[in-house]
């Protein structure tokens, strides 16, 4: 699998289309997804269900609702605001606007994104009852979420599988490097992935920063996850796994 967020033209398109399932910005042109998708590789739009950047084409339809009622905070890291994803005006634009965008370009289904915020602002029944709404209107969509652990139970039925993000290795945006985690925090990971594989859901690993490409495939392959390794910014194609060594696509 690959998560790339960077521009797509017809060189990328072809090398995507070598993964068997890819994760791209909502923004891709539909003859580039349909491309991707010739041989069967399995095509997700991005979607967050708890910030906008500004960026999506759903944004303004924060604006019109009335931002000062959906917005509660601000990601400085990614300058992004955080939204009330209990508001059901939030609701409706993500079941509403966004999910049909996506699908209509071409996609196969969605990657949900922070999921995680849930477990700073709380709240969680209504990422749950968000998740579980988007499934029943996206009956076939392929879906796929960020992390979530927290909620993972609750929503694993209405998911196809999670991209376990920051495994084993993560970028450190005050120290502007890449990292691996060690003591508790690598005992966490270890233990969350033990969960996950217990659990009827596929789990893809991603990793970051390239020379940490090794530790990450040998630690995933022990719990049998798929692995990828990239840039904390996606705009690269980044690494996959193979039996005993990390190959460049």
């Amino acid at each position: 699998f690959a998560v790339y967020y960077g521009n797509v033209n017809e060189s990328v398109a072809a090398r995507l289309s070598s993964f068997d399932l890819v994760i791209l910005s909502p923004l891709v042109d539909g003859k580039y997804i349909k491309e991707i998708k010739r041989n069967g590789t399995i095509v997700l739009g991005y979607v967050s269900l708890a910030t906008v950047g500004g960026w999506e084409p759903w944004a303004g339809d924060v604006e019109r609702k009335g931002k000062g009622d959906i917005v509660i905070g601000r990601d400085e890291v990614w300058n992004e605001l955080v939204v009330n994803y209990s508001s059901r005006d939030w609701h409706d634009i993500v079941l509403n606007r966004a999910l049909p965008y996506i699908s209509s370009r071409g996609f196969d289904g969605f990657f949900f994104d922070n999921l995680d915020c849930v477990d700073r602002y709380g709240k969680k029944e209504a990422m749950v009852e968000l998740i579980k709404e988007a499934r029943s209107r996206f009956p076939s969509a392929v879906i796929y979420v960020n992390r979530g652990f927290s909620i993972l139970p609750e929503i694993s039925g209405s998911v196809n599988g999670v991209v376990f993000e920051s495994f084993l290795t993560y970028y450190d945006f005050n120290e502007r490097k890449y990292r691996e985690y060690t003591g508790r925090d690598l005992e966490w990971i270890e233990n969350v992935s033990e969960k996950l594989r217990r659990m009827n859901l596929t789990v893809l690993a991603l990793g970051y920063g390239p020379h940490y490409a090794r530790d990450v495939c040998k630690l995933a392959a022990s719990y049998g996850f798929p692995a990828y390794i990239a840039e904390v910014d996606l705009q690269k194609i980044g690494l996959r796994c193979n039996a005993s060594h990390t190959t460049e696509v």
